[in-house]
């Protein structure tokens, strides 16, 4: 697997972390206790399925009028229900045993951020459960495995689990994103913690958007510490020194290391465990709104505590940043898609349904129950309170069923007692509807979510797709709810509540506005990452059909790589020599690896939007080359940030390190002949021999020698 320069890089340690099994779960170490609540601006407006209460009724045909009533107790119960598709670490839960393939498949917030790191169990082979899960892999050999079995861990196996089992489930952001600014973002999350911020306006100038919230909880787990521990204790940063020198001696210091990289400090061992992004619940709320006469209690429940989104929203905003070109602050908009609710409403063709539309929310329909494709998933528990209606409504109708001719409907019966009149066929029962309060929800950052990934101008999930290929299938709106089987909300008595239209009150649903569709273009995305025709999506709903548009014709105005690196001061003859040795000599087809790399150059397809390359570009040759040289002049850019960051200046820096490709690169960084140590570095992340070379091309080769080998020789070594 290609190394990437200056991106994520972790330390695989060993060292013996203690856990205790009944501590909450890291990535959701405190249910319902979120230490701040979520700011209304980031709260997403949609509905809950609209509770009805049913009550037989018994009717005479003779009547021209008819009284219907309905009265009593509903009950709507919200106490626990699911929060679907972002991530899963209830041990109760079937999905928690998934393998992290399937886990990331299933849910948004593991596959952006990933798991390692973030389970309970160390990371390290001490753990017998983490020996357990790198022993289920199909990653090692079996003499590796009874190694493994007989007390061993040497460091081959050590290297091929940290490029394999573990580099698989950092997620998306910890593959792309360069180390020193993953370590600032730790930072700047363990002083949330400590309370070093005062205002989201001051922190939307560190972050380039406003976090989920000011403050964290300080108690946040790290293994056997928490986040305060870490407090003045954590990592150095580059832009603390006025050399590269000087801060690789801090680094040094703070790692405690011995010269065998062993012995480390506790800060050093534990640094990987510490998280970038919030851990704690979101805050959102439950309005009812009333029929005239009706009276819920309460009236609107202010603090629902969903598990996952203000994550999923921190680090869906930070990829966001780090892959757009733009510097401005983007203004986030709810992109009110269409809700596709049933029309018209029930009781203007149900004449036993009495009228309850008086007071409805916005954007709910008639009994919220959206005709939109549903994605259902299992997940974690948001947790809430129920709302007790009291139902008191009659209404005076024309009767339906009046028959003119109903007199003789009587039939007289002789009995013992003289006789009497049998007037069953005169009466008639049908159970009334009356849906007496509707479900307003405002569910943190589902807008937000939406906007950094699928419907934004650099939206994550669209970085794979063509123009055409968006203006052909624009967004939908798609809810994602929780399996049926489980818990989700509930209204009784049951034999005397629906839910929606006409549906079993113990099958009702609390709509996540947009988040069936967000799924369903990650697994678009997860398919164009496969090998063609492998891919088997969770949601079959999604309907994954990847079809590549035709290929455009080259941008340039010759077609030719040459004339792209003369544009950038690069020479051509290195740029062709490492085409070749990533993509061969046989006929050209954009694809993307398994880890992600696409095309000619193998360029990381989620850097071509902060690289300023648009997809239909990157696809072809002189595309991808350009976006190689791009990601090769960042890199420049980068480490020269390191060894002198106050000559180049904060501005280039700030870009550098945030993974926009700016134009004031183009003339900085440039690539001359036989510079082929340079290329290997900034290309590939090594120009050394390692595992992969060497097996590749030959004990001592390295990819810088490959590079001179194909350049004196036009064919691979």
């Amino acid at each position: 697997m290609k190394l990437l320069l200056a991106f994520c890089l972790f330390l695989f340690n060993f060292a013996s972390l203690a856990y205790a099994t009944d501590t909450p779960h890291p990535l959701r170490p405190f249910p319902g206790q979120p230490i701040e609540t979520t700011n209304p601006s980031f709260l997403t407006p949609y509905c809950a399925s609209r509770p009805t209460a049913i009550q037989s009724n018994k009717f005479d045909k003779r009547d021209k009028t008819i009284t219907l009533k309905v009265q009593g107790n509903l009950n709507s119960n919200f106490t626990e229900f699911i929060t679907p598709l972002l991530s899963i670490t209830n041990t109760e839960k079937p999905d928690y045993d998934l393998e992290y393939e399937q886990q990331a498949k299933r849910y948004l917030t593991d596959y952006l951020e990933g798991r390692a790191y973030y389970e309970p169990e160390a990371e390290s082979p001490s753990d017998l459960l983490y020996l357990q899960k790198v022993q289920q892999t199909t990653q090692l050999t079996n003499e590796e495995l009874q190694i493994i079995q007989s007390g061993g861990w040497t460091n081959e196996i050590q290297s091929k689990v940290e490029s394999g089992f573990m580099m698989s489930r950092y997620g998306v952001f910890r593959k792309l994103a360069p180390s020193t600014y993953q370590d600032k973002l730790k930072r700047i999350l363990i002083k949330r913690g400590h309370g070093d911020y005062k205002t989201l306006e001051e922190l939307e100038e560190i972050y380039g958007y406003k976090p989920s919230s000011v403050k964290v909880n300080p108690k946040t787990p790290v293994q056997s510490l928490t986040i305060n521990d870490f407090y003045e204790n954590w990592a150095p940063l580059p832009e603390e020194f006025n050399s590269w020198e000087d801060y690789e001696i801090a680094y040094n210091s703070w790692t405690g290391c011995d010269e065998n990289q062993e012995n480390c400090s506790q800060w050093f061992n534990l640094w990987p465990y510490v998280p970038m992004f919030t851990r704690e619940d979101s805050v959102g709320q439950i309005i009812t709104y009333d029929e005239p006469g009706q009276n819920s209690n309460p009236p609107i429940v202010e603090k629902v505590y969903h598990p996952h989104l203000a994550r999923t929203y921190e680090v869906a905003s930070v990829l966001s940043n780090m892959l757009s070109p733009q510097k401005d602050k983007r203004l986030v908009q709810d992109p009110k898609l269409s809700s596709q609710w049933i029309t018209p409403a029930p009781w203007k063709n149900d004449p036993f349904w009495i009228d309850s539309g008086q007071n409805l929310p916005p954007d709910s329909g008639s009994v919220c129950d959206p005709q939109n494709t549903l994605i259902l998933s299992s997940g974690d528990l948001a947790l809430d309170s129920a709302f007790d209606t009291t139902v008191n409504k009659t209404i005076t109708i024309d009767n339906p069923e009046y028959d003119p001719d109903a007199p003789d409907c009587a039939v007289w019966v002789d009995d013992p007692n003289g006789g009497h009149w049998d007037e069953s066929d005169c009466d008639y029962t049908i159970p009334v509807r009356f849906s007496p309060t509707s479900f307003q929800t405002l569910t943190p950052f589902l807008a937000e979510i939406t906007d950094r990934l699928t419907t934004g101008q650099f939206a994550l999930f669209n970085i794979f797709r063509s123009s055409e290929e968006i203006k052909a299938n624009p967004p939908e709106n798609w809810p994602g709810v929780g399996y049926e089987p489980e818990e989700n909300p509930e209204y009784t008595p049951g034999d005397s509540a629906e839910a929606g239209l006409k549906n079993p009150g113990n099958t009702a649903k609390y709509f996540y506005k947009y988040l069936g569709w967000v799924h369903c273009q990650k697994e678009n995305l997860l398919a164009r990452l496969s090998p063609a025709n492998t891919y088997v999506p969770f949601a079959d709903e999604c309907n994954i059909n990847i079809t590549e548009s035709k290929t455009p014709p080259p941008f340039s105005a010759s077609g030719d790589i040459c004339a792209i690196a003369k544009e950038y001061n690069f020479d051509c003859e290195i740029l062709k020599a490492i085409q070749l040795i990533e993509t061969g000599a046989g006929p050209y087809e954009y694809s993307c690896n398994s880890q992600g790399y696409c095309g000619a150059f193998q360029v990381g397809g989620g850097l071509q939007l902060g690289l300023g390359i648009p997809l239909d570009k990157f696809k072809t040759i002189p595309g991808n080359a350009e976006a190689a040289i791009r990601q090769m002049q960042m890199r420049m850019c980068q480490a020269s940030c390191r060894q002198n960051p106050r000559e180049l200046g904060q501005d280039i820096c700030s870009v550098c390190n945030t993974s926009k490709w700016t134009p004031e690169l183009k003339d900085k960084y440039s690539l001359g002949p036989d510079e082929f140590d340079k290329a290997a570095y900034y290309h590939y992340g090594s120009d050394q021999p390692d595992d992969a070379t060497q097996k590749r091309w030959g004990e001592g080769f390295s990819y810088a020698d490959a590079i001179e080998y194909v350049v004196k020789n036009g064919k691979l070594p």
